[in-house]
């Protein structure tokens, strides 16, 4: 009978599921505990960690940081049993398998590499034929769940010699990891969604049903995952693909979908992806391929959902070096050893390939070129220094104007109040919008002079009327203004043109 121990109430409990596996290494389900605790992953030049982290051991005797750490790791009955139920929808593998291939041929956008998906199907069809057919929830738990505990606690270590083909044996087969099933999951729910396969799944669950189910089993395994294991690549696999399936299902604008980007974006730079690696001497060549083509991926994502959304990007390339990635096929990701397969003549000075053919890669690298634009795009719309209101804010005072002079009724069906009151809170960030070191200082400091005595002018009764015009003469009246240098150009502008273009 395993004991484990609950992280959250310091309770324990026993699982009778659980077969007493003497000959099994039962510390890794229960503490689990390393000569270091886990450290945040990446660290830049500021950090005041890193020059720390290098060949000095961080725990300190009497402080119980490796108990700590350990006891974090420890996963609770509950998500024990729920690893079981993960396995369970992948049910009849045969169907999971025809829309794990049916996608790959049809895709240009998959992120992760079609070998190492491709690789781990036969593996992972051999371990849900060993999974029993349980009708009762007791029966759920298996030694094939301990297994998976087991490796998913374990840290994921790529040694630098590893080569491309064998990829797949890190995390299927024996060392059958949770983060590549909820990776398996992801994908096989959003290829069913988009209807996939349709021919295996007749008179079964409608693609919605299943999707549903999917993503389900994998925000258990993300959920999971965090309690066992430390952040690595096959992490930001399945955080990535459970935000793809979350899309579809649920649309940009879910908040499970904002919340998941948050979670990829978080990964992406604890582990460092957003900085490009100048050598291999610690990853193999073709890992650190996937990687960057990982991030131009979630980076294409992250631009799509913060446009659509009107928010911040939350992977400002700004802060990030991390360049495109090649355009080589798939293949070219699992050669016989480290190196990427391809003939270096294949590509040409900017490593677009010569051959014009149109690959998966080909398709990440237009789509982050799309998204560098659509970077500088969002971080001009979403400044607060911008005056697209401006041209409405204008048409709107001298109306205003006109009916205090002439009494004709103001065709406006709002509050006539709540209107001077927005437009006053407009004419005060006219103000303050710019610093007077900014060229543009005088124009800004003028038109918001010129909008306050129209303001005035509608405020105050009749009789003190002042003649204000808006017009174009007495806006670039530059006599009256601050002397600056360049502001002549401006003389034959039209106002509402020139502050559309100053967007800075």
């Amino acid at each position: 009978m395993a004991v484990f121990r609950n992280s959250q109430s310091g309770e324990t409990s026993s699982n009778s599921n659980l077969p007493n596996t003497s000959n099994e290494n039962t510390s890794s389900r229960e503490v689990g505990s390393r000569s270091k605790p886990l450290l945040a992953g990446y660290f830049g030049p500021t950090s005041f960690v890193s020059p720390l982290t290098d060949d000095v051991d961080l725990v300190s005797a009497g402080q119980g940081l490796d108990v700590v750490e350990g006891t974090q790791r420890v996963l609770p009955p509950y998500w024990v049993q729920k690893i079981s139920e993960i396995l369970l929808t992948l049910g009849d593998f045969s169907a999971i398998e025809s829309l794990l291939r049916e996608y790959y041929d049809l895709s240009q956008s998959a992120a992760i590499p079609a070998p190492f998906i491709l690789n781990s199907i036969g593996p992972f069809k051999a371990m849900c034929e060993q999974c029993p057919r349980v009708r009762n929830i007791e029966d759920l738990t298996s030694s094939i769940t301990v297994r998976i505990i087991q490796n998913t606690a374990e840290t994921f270590e790529v040694a630098p010699t590893m080569a491309g083909k064998d990829f797949h044996q890190l995390f299927t087969g024996p060392a059958i990891r949770l983060e590549m099933i909820g990776v398996i999951c992801s994908i096989a729910g959003r290829a069913r969604y988009l209807g996939l396969a349709r021919d295996k799944f007749d008179g079964q669950s409608s693609p919605i049903q299943f999707a549903r189910k999917m993503l389900a089993a994998s925000d258990a395994a993300i959920y999971i995952c965090k309690i066992l294991t430390p952040l690595n690549d096959l992490t930001i696999w399945l955080v990535h693909e459970n935000l793809l399936l979350s899309d579809s299902i649920n649309g940009d604008s879910s908040p499970h979908c904002w919340s998941r980007l948050g979670d990829l974006s978080t990964d992406i730079f604890a582990l460092g992806l957003h900085r490009d690696a100048k050598s291999s001497d610690q990853l193999p060549e073709f890992l650190l391929e996937a990687r960057r083509r990982q991030f131009a991926a979630a980076y294409q994502l992250d631009k799509s959902i913060a446009t659509f959304l009107g928010r911040p990007p939350r992977i400002p390339l700004r802060y990030s070096d991390c360049r495109m990635p090649l355009d080589i096929s798939d293949d070219a990701l699992a050669p016989e050893d480290t190196n990427l397969q391809y003939c270096p003549t294949d590509l040409d000075a900017n490593n677009w390939n010569v051959h014009g053919v149109f690959q998966r890669s080909s398709w990440m690298r237009v789509r982050f070129i799309i998204s560098m634009f659509r970077d500088e795009i969002l971080e001009v719309s979403l400044q607060k220094i911008l005056l697209y209101g401006f041209p409405s804010a204008s048409l709107l005072i001298k109306a205003l104007q006109h009916q205090k002079r002439t009494g004709e009724p103001f065709l406006y069906e709002g509050s006539r109040s709540a209107l001077l009151r927005n437009l006053s809170v407009f004419i005060s960030h006219l103000e303050t919008i710019v610093r007077p070191d900014n060229s543009n200082y005088a124009l800004f400091q003028r038109a918001s002079q010129v909008f306050s005595k129209i303001i005035d002018e509608v405020l105050e009764p009749q009789d003190t009327i002042v003649d204000t015009e808006i017009s174009d003469a007495s806006l670039f009246d530059f006599d009256q203004m601050i002397p600056v240098d360049g502001l002549d150009l401006f003389n034959t502008m039209d106002f509402g043109v020139a502050f559309n273009q100053w967007l800075f």
